[in-house]
């Protein structure tokens, strides 16, 4: 999925002010052609990649397909599971005590969409294909009664099971797709406007990137149909903007910067006292590549991207995202290696010592790559 990409996005440009204000994503040659090739992968697997103006029934990566999810939350609005299968029904309980777990009265519904997010976030992981959970959740990952109870999910999984917390607490929530059907995401509606949330994009960071975007900061990594979803444009919950910080002039910006940075907050924008001139696109470019080498220096899997926007009040304002990636895996440590030894030593009845390879977790993302260490045990240690 386009997700893939993301990690080849080194550092995102900003750009012009004055009358066209755009964004640049600095991108190498080697990123544009995989990109192509990955647009004609998709295209090889799903056959015609025309859209459809619909939102259920679309099947994403000719494999996982959106389906819709009212007969649940509509069933715990009634507080009646009758109607339901055997597997409705324990969908609707793994989603209720969900909802019992993190939603209080007293919220509103952002308050409630933020909790649904940080919950997905904190306990759902990415499925990739990869053997993740037992039993194998590949046929499931797409849907919530997978999420729900594997904790496993591809994007549509993601989207659907967003959709169903946010129809169980009578939220307006729609499950979006791209115009070549390999991803999907959420238009979430508070307060007389939608937003679009990417939970699965922001499943590896958790900062907030993807989270109640307006259609102009979604575009800058998302394209869907715009004729048939409806407009998100609106910045009273987008996270970014929620997240302002002010600046005195383009100068002060590493210091706005390192302060979110200690504060643990990677998705903002940054108003200016002194606006920006239109001859200042130089010196913000220079100042943000000058920020992404120093960032790196400390954190060399992240990066940044930056763009210009208009807030409702007709000011320039700058978004930035810091992606950090905890890339820290769960090891084998030497008990269980030397379990593991023990137990094939008598299941084998060798009476000499045996040596068993691990990766333990603090060696698994070093600068020196995967180290492969080795405990010798003997039968009966």
């Amino acid at each position: 999925m386009k997700e893939e990409l993301k990690g080849k996005l080194i550092a995102a440009g900003a750009v012009f002010l004055g009358v066209c204000i755009t964004a640049s994503t600095v991108m190498s040659v080697f990123s544009l052609t995989t990109i192509g090739k990955l647009k004609d992968e998709v295209s090889a697997i799903n056959g015609n990649t025309q859209d459809v103006n619909q939102e259920n029934d679309v099947t994403i990566m000719s494999q996982y397909t959106i389906r819709s999810t009212e007969k649940i939350s509509d069933a715990y609005k009634r507080n009646s599971d009758s109607g339901l299968d055997d597997r409705e029904k324990e969908t609707l309980k793994l989603a209720t005590d969900v909802l019992n777990e993190i939603i209080r009265d007293d919220m509103t519904d952002y308050e409630k969409e933020k909790a649904v997010y940080d919950w997905l976030i904190e306990n759902v992981g990415q499925d990739k294909g990869l053997l993740t959970v037992i039993p194998s959740s590949d046929k499931d990952s797409d849907n919530p009664y997978g999420v729900l109870k594997y904790h496993n999910a591809v994007c549509v999984g993601y989207a659907t099971t967003f959709r169903l917390f946010m129809q169980m607490m009578d939220i307006e929530c729609m499950v979006v797709h791209n115009t070549e059907r390999y991803h999907s995401w959420n238009l979430v509606k508070l307060d007389g406007k939608w937003y679009h949330t990417d939970v699965y994009s922001d499943s590896e960071t958790g900062n907030y990137a993807n989270f109640n975007m307006n259609d102009e900061i979604a575009s800058r990594s998302h394209d869907w149909n715009k004729e048939f979803f409806p407009a998100a444009d609106g910045t009273e919950y987008c996270y970014a903007f929620m997240n302002r910080e002010e600046a005195k002039d383009l100068y002060d910006i590493p210091r706005v910067i390192k302060k979110k940075l200690d504060e643990e907050e990677y998705v903002f924008t940054i108003g200016f006292k002194t606006p920006p001139a239109n001859n200042d696109a130089v010196l913000a470019d220079t100042i943000m590549n000058s920020l992404t080498e120093r960032i790196l220096v400390d954190n060399p899997d992240a990066y940044l991207e930056w763009n210009w926007y208009m807030d409702d009040d007709n000011n320039f304002v700058l978004f930035v995202s810091i992606s950090i990636t905890n890339t820290t895996e769960e090891g084998v440590t030497p008990e269980q290696a030397e379990k593991i030894g023990r137990k094939i030593g008598k299941a084998f009845g060798d009476d000499e010592s045996w040596s068993v390879s691990y990766y333990p977790s603090e060696d698994r993302n070093d600068d020196k790559g995967m180290k492969e260490k080795s405990v010798n045990v003997k039968e009966g240690q």
